[in-house]
């Protein structure tokens, strides 16, 4: 814990000084903290907010997103504790990754495509008896595995390693619901005949 000396002057208040951690990069949320993702800054006093985290942040778990250089509060904190995780299975033809590392789930259908999800734990690898791919555990929130498993027989899914700064969809299994959606209706047309010529017009 920072401990800080209360400025008893005006002088010394202005010129007062305290330390705090700043984010090196993007950590997306869910990240399990090392003091090593962090740079101790230099700030004045007086412009420090109320409840910043103290040095001992190792093990302890981000609430949400940091970008890079942003100060790290009390209330970014998760205090230790995950939420409940889902075992899931995927394919993977991804080189370098091993147990412990971090990915990431891009999906794409129809041309279009996105980051469904980031900051994956990879809990176990295999090989698939199936393919050349292996086969990659993660561990995954109730929501983020309903959301793969809506997409894996419509959609490609492609397992990477994660670079930490990849802006995954804040609710996956909204965007997995919105990607499938298709067009059903379409333009009801008129047959219209003049002259012995058929011609269809468009009524919508």
């Amino acid at each position: 814990m920072l401990l800080i000396k209360t400025p008893t002057s005006i002088d010394e208040q202005a010129s007062a000084k305290t330390l705090v951690l700043t984010a090196r990069k993007f950590l997306s949320e869910d990240t399990v903290l090392q003091r090593t993702d962090f740079e101790i800054r230099e700030i004045p006093l007086e412009y420090l907010p109320e409840g910043t985290a103290d040095f001992n942040i190792d093990g302890k778990i981000l609430s949400h997103s940091l970008e890079k250089g942003e100060i790290l509060f009390t209330k970014d904190l998760r205090g230790g504790k995950s939420e409940p995780k889902v075992m899931l299975t995927m394919q993977t033809d991804a080189l370098g990754i091993s147990q412990g590392d971090k990915v990431a789930v891009m999906v794409t259908k129809d041309n279009n495509t996105l980051t469904l999800l980031d900051n994956l734990q990879v809990e176990q690898l295999a090989e698939d008896n199936y393919s050349d791919n292996r086969l990659v555990v993660v561990a995954a929130k109730e929501n983020e595995a309903q959301a793969i498993n809506l997409l894996k027989p419509k959609a490609d899914l492609v397992v990477i390693p994660s670079t930490g700064g990849l802006r995954a969809v804040e609710d996956p299994l909204l965007a997995a619901q919105n990607l499938l959606q298709e067009k059903t209706t379409k333009s009801r047309k008129v047959e219209v005949i003049e002259g012995g010529e058929v011609t269809w017009y468009d009524i919508d």
